[in-house]
């Protein structure tokens, strides 16, 4: 029995490869509408699935941990990384969005005042 790697190479490490990209390309898809958000859960939820289907195909060792298996296991971890930073760019997008819509109110607030006082004064000048 002799193991061909090019079966490893298309069955296993690039689909993940390019699950690996879509989730880098995920980054350039806007925050507004949340669809980053459940489009990398999805991509995780794929590498998962991939994972499962792998551990039926591939031949396990009872030794020692495969590559394979510690591969995707940093490539899970990588994009539980990613899915944890876009959860907090959005957190602190929505605090953000939050703060400005306060600060916003409280400087047309002061301006008002200003333009207040000079609303009677320039009035009184065009009278005058």
């Amino acid at each position: 029995m002799k193991r061909r790697p090019v079966l490893y190479i298309v069955n296993f490490l690039l689909p993940i490869w390019f699950f690996m990209c879509l989730d880098v390309a995920s980054l350039f898809i806007s925050e507004k509408g949340g669809e980053k958000l459940s489009f990398k859960v999805t991509v995780m939820l794929s590498v998962m699935v991939l994972q499962l289907i792998l551990n039926d195909i591939l031949p396990s060792t009872s030794n020692k941990i495969p590559l394979t298996a510690t591969y995707i296991t940093t490539i899970f971890a990588l994009m539980l990384l990613s899915l944890l930073e876009t959860i907090l760019v959005m957190h602190l997008m929505e605090k953000d969005s939050r703060s400005q819509e306060n600060g916003e109110t409280d400087c047309r607030t002061a301006k008002d005042f200003d333009r207040n006082k000079d609303l009677p004064t320039a009035h009184k000048g065009n009278k005058g």
